[in-house]
């Protein structure tokens, strides 16, 4: 480009000595045409070689910044928790309509007035993955690892003392398993249809620390579904649509979500039936579907509500609880054991091989179906400019309903009658053979800690009836599930930031329990029995759990 603007320079300059020569000014003109000519190829060969530079930068930056690979983000937890249950208790024995068992019977006897750990420590690692390969489709990821200090999931006081393939201090240095647990892994699906925006999902989901739990777990974004209900890991689909555009309702949304929780597939290489066929004689799909319909969020108020149906769920029946529980007593109990004409049953090969027999025999069975729904409201900030306050002041209020729908006889989900070996009769749900009906609610408030500039502090209560029986196992809580008390709960946390990206958080929970059962299953053993009704069981009531966490959080 420079030798062309020099030779250019030089022959406008000739054409003003040599102007009066009309044959020079035409070969001057002939050789100054054939000069542009060479500079326009010379810009057109410049401009395709930066486009060609350009668009390798952009392959280079996409690569470097997750255009083309995943998108690694870390979640490290380290916690110390004090937990205690304060139980019924009772300091003479058992009285079985008259005949009082002595003090000191193993099984009859007294029982502990409470349990409780002072000093927990846990660590827990999420390792979070996304990537957008294109504009309309998206994965998400979770890999996850959580464990109290020192111990394994089956805790090293529990190994054979000739081997110790769990024992924690070699766990990384040996010959193991190829075993990783994967929280979350999904496709995400974006369109559009008719001016209606539109997700579709399917994968392993995000269905642990949805609104409004997640704010008393530090989390600023929610998961989905609404965790009032809900708190559990299962693999399903998804498709959300948005109806804003078309009914003008700020945010307006209808979910649909289906899933397993539990399958009837055979495992390879069984022996039984073949590899991943349907068990006829074992307990069906446990399956889920439900909606989520938030008709109003313009992000400040929003309106959120959920319903569901889970079929096949699973539970104990009374036939074999009771038959579990007359072995147990037999073995250990001597007096128990003469009581019932089983004296040789006491520490005996006898008692053991029937208990043994009578705990296979303890399956899970599908027990029936269970329904129920939400709904919430939610003020993300009060008012408008009254005060900082007020502007970062979250509050919310949700009511809940679950329904049971007992089988009328245990079968599995081809309708056929369980195995006999099963011990399958005496079919229920919550201790009952009628549907039952149980509510919740629960109330919240996360405000400014007023101390600091940007901690956070949170006030949270919710109440359940006898038969209240959510889904969430998956709640975080070591003492138990908050939102599943049959009974009153309350919840206080601070949250205080100390770094960009390390955070302090402290709370305290309590659960104060009217009935029996809170965090059971489905079936017998999820009867909702009173303090005397379970004492006059011989079962030791509790009565109040309370957790009180403290720990330090890195994320990036």
């Amino acid at each position: 480009m420079k030798l062309a603007k020099i030779t250019l320079s030089a022959v406008l300059a000739a054409s003003f000595l040599h102007a009066d020569d009309a044959a020079d000014i035409a070969a001057l003109k002939a050789q100054l045409a054939e000069l542009t000519k060479q500079v326009s190829e010379l810009k057109s060969q410049q401009q395709s070689a930066n486009v060609g530079a350009l668009n390798n930068q952009i392959k280079e930056l996409k690569v470097k910044t997750g255009g083309d690979n995943i998108k690694w983000s870390a979640d490290f937890r380290t916690e110390w928790d004090n937990i205690n249950y304060k139980m019924a208790g009772r300091t003479g024995g058992f009285n079985n309509n008259g005949f009082v068992f002595p003090s000191s019977d193993p099984v009859f006897g007294s029982l502990p007035s409470n349990y409780n750990k002072p000093t927990l420590f846990t660590e827990r690692l999420i390792l979070g993955m996304a990537a957008a390969p294109t504009k309309d489709l998206s994965f998400v990821g979770k890999l996850s690892m959580q464990k109290a200090f020192g111990a394994t999931a089956n805790n090293m006081q529990n190994n054979n003392p000739f081997s110790y393939s769990t024992f924690d201090w070699i766990n990384n240095e040996q010959a193991m398993n190829n075993g990783i647990r994967v929280k979350e892994a999904y496709a995400i699906y974006f369109n559009e249809a008719y001016n209606v925006p539109y997700t579709a999902s399917i994968g392993r989901r995000p269905s642990t620390d949805g609104l409004p739990i997640n704010l008393s777990e530090g989390n600023k974004d929610a998961n989905s579904p609404l965790a009032h209900l809900i708190n559990v890991e299962y693999d399903g689909a998804s498709i959300l649509t948005n109806w804003e555009k078309v009914t003008g309702a700020p945010g307006m949304s209808l979910k649909f979500c289906a899933g397993n929780g539990l399958t009837n597939a055979a495992a390879w290489g069984n022996g039984n039936v073949p590899n991943y066929a349907n068990q006829n004689n074992m307990n069906g799909d446990v399956s889920l579907w439900g909606m989520i319909f938030v008709p109003y969020d313009d992000g400040q108020y929003s309106v959120h509500s959920m319903w569901f149906n889970a079929y096949n769920v699973i539970g104990y029946t009374q036939n074999a609880y009771t038959a579990y529980s007359n072995a147990y007593g037999q073995y250990y109990s001597q007096t128990y054991a003469g009581m019932t004409g089983a004296g040789g049953n006491y520490n005996s090969a006898t008692g053991w091989n029937n208990l043994q027999y009578n705990q296979n025999n303890m399956q899970f069975t599908n027990v029936g179906n269970l329904q129920g729904g939400t709904v919430m409201a939610m003020m993300n900030g009060i008012g408008n400019n009254w005060s900082d306050f007020l502007d970062r002041t979250i509050l919310f209020g949700s009511f809940a309903f679950t329904q049971t729908q007992p089988s009328a006889t245990a079968t599995n989900m081809n309708g056929q009658a369980m195995a006999t070996g099963q011990l399958a009769t005496g079919n229920g749900m919550l201790g009952s053979a009628q549907s039952k009906y149980g509510s919740s609610w629960w109330f919240g408030i996360n405000m400014p800690a007023l101390v600091t500039s940007d901690g956070k502090i949170g006030l949270e209560y919710n109440q359940g009836s006898k038969y209240w029986r959510p889904i969430t196992y998956g709640e975080d809580n070591f003492a138990g599930s908050r939102l599943a008390t049959r009974g009153q709960a309350y919840s206080a946390y601070y949250d205080q930031p100390l770094l960009k990206n390390l955070s302090l958080m402290a709370s305290y929970s309590l659960m104060n329990y009217d009935y029996a059962g809170s965090n059971a299953f489905f079936g017998y053993e999820g009867t909702p029995w009173t303090q005397s009704e379970a004492l006059a069981q011989n079962m030791n009531f509790m009565k109040s759990a309370q957790d009180i966490r403290v720990f330090l959080r890195y994320r990036y």
